[in-house]
């Protein structure tokens, strides 16, 4: 199953803003940027910054430290390179081809919207399940779709050309060989995303380390404690033998 409609929902042009945009790109430098104004802050030691997130942020806080020296260790849950997970869930999850065919729709969907004609919008966690849900995007609507965490400014919605194409485009680990900082790797063993950490194991240099969480799935190490717990006993000493 796709993770985008292929006929994307559309709302009128001016009802669109910037926020609806899933750019990889800019998320890395929103790191860089947390960066900047914590080393300006009197009481952080700027020698001792160290970068921590989840998921698809796992990939942007590497991606950062790749470039940014400032950033002494790096640590995720639940790692993953977006940009290799929607092409890679098209080509295992639908028909043959399906990746090219969502680029052909974006492409026509780009002479619409160039035409004048309205936007197309998709959602970035289901609103709705059913047989056909991959276990992951379950696991994401229970999260991102209920009162568990759901926020009332998050409306589920990002631009279908200008998401989709940069999403494409972005490879969290190019350049990995400039990765001097130590990194780890913490996955749950149940997770649909566990290939993803385990590429990027194989993929980062040495001073990468992969712990697996027994039992969790990929956003069970978001909140649930016992899990949690298991995360922060591998995560607590790498921080403090790094930083």
């Amino acid at each position: 199953m796709s993770p985008w409609p292929s006929t994307p929902p559309t709302r009128a042009r001016a009802a669109v803003f910037p926020d609806g945009w899933k750019t990889p790109f800019a998320r890395v430098e929103d790191v860089r940027a947390a960066v900047d104004y914590v080393s300006t802050l009197d009481f952080v030691d700027a020698d001792r910054i160290g970068a921590f997130d989840a998921c698809a942020g796992g990939g942007y806080a590497i991606d950062a430290t790749k470039s940014d020296r400032r950033i002494k260790a790096v640590g995720t849950v639940s790692p993953v390179d977006i940009g290799a997970t929607y092409p890679a869930r098209l080509g295992r999850l639908a028909a043959a081809g399906s990746a090219l065919a969502t680029l052909d729709a974006v492409a026509g969907q780009r002479a619409i919207e160039a035409a004048g004609g309205e936007i197309a919008e998709i959602t970035y966690v289901p609103e709705t399940l059913d047989d056909t849900t991959h276990p992951d995007m379950v696991e994401a609507h229970e999260y991102y779709r209920t009162p568990r965490a759901q926020h009332p400014n998050s409306e589920n919605r990002m631009l279908f050309t200008a998401s989709v194409t940069r999403i494409f485009d972005y490879d969290a680990f190019a350049g990995a060989e400039f990765l001097t900082q130590p990194v780890l790797l913490v996955a749950g063993s149940a997770a649909g995303s566990l290939w993803q950490a385990e590429a990027s194991h194989k993929r980062l240099p040495e001073n990468t380390d992969l712990v697996l969480v027994e039992g969790a799935g990929h956003i069970g190490l978001y909140d649930r404690p016992a899990y949690v717990d298991q995360a922060m006993a591998a995560l607590t000493p790498f921080f403090t033998t790094n930083l």
